[in-house]
């Protein structure tokens, strides 16, 4: 009945993430290092957790994914090597995995990249034993780059990485990094405007009507 929309993660997140933090750590600690916490956390835990993720400097994004006013996905920015790199990881919240939300997700976060920040290549990385990841990654047209080794610091993961990546088109316009106009993206817009703006330059879901 309502559609995914996405927003900046914000402080006050802390009220509705909490109980779907805790709910989803079973699900997602295999993989996701703060799940391994997650079902121990009370609500200062998650507010500390949220807070840190809220200070960190760009490329550092944060993205809550919504249902109607249900949390169902954690998405972020992280930086790699080169400027104009950035690298996207995701949590799909139990009980939405399964559903294909990952993937208008990974869509809408490389909308972001290349429409919006200007970003150049984006990066997707995940364990070796982690298919459902690669799946993922193979389904949204990332090509398999190369291999990594890395500490664990999630119970399921081996320590080896395999790395995908995707290059923006070259008829995308230049985004933010590139001196777009950043208030572009900042002016109110009404929701239908906005759902027109995304719609039109391809990503899967409209940003939240909230911000």
């Amino acid at each position: 009945k309502h559609p995914l929309e996405f927003r900046q993660l914000k402080i006050t997140d802390t009220k509705i993430l909490a109980p779907v933090m805790k709910r989803s750590a079973p699900y997602i600690e295999g993989y996701v290092h703060w799940g391994t916490y997650a079902s121990r956390w009370n609500f200062q835990d998650v507010q500390k957790f949220i807070s840190a993720r809220c200070r960190e400097d760009f490329p550092r994004v944060h993205y809550l994914f919504l249902i109607g006013k249900e949390p169902v996905c954690l998405a972020s920015f992280a930086p790699m090597p080169h400027a104009l790199d950035a690298q996207i990881a995701l949590a799909v919240f139990h009980p939405h995995q399964g559903k294909g939300i990952g993937r208008s997700v990974v869509a809408t976060m490389e909308w972001l990249a290349f429409s919006v920040w200007g970003f150049e290549v984006l990066w997707y990385q995940h364990d070796a034993s982690n298919r459902n990841s690669q799946k993922l990654a193979v389904r949204s047209g990332f090509a398999f780059h190369h291999t990594f080794d890395d500490v664990i610091s999630a119970k399921n993961e081996t320590g080896l990485w395999f790395s995908h990546a995707k290059v923006k088109d070259e008829h995308n316009p230049p985004g933010i990094l590139q001196g777009a106009d950043m208030n572009h993206w900042a002016i109110p817009r009404t929701h239908e405007e906005l759902n027109a703006l995304v719609h039109e330059q391809g990503a899967a879901v409209k940003p939240s009507h909230e911000d």
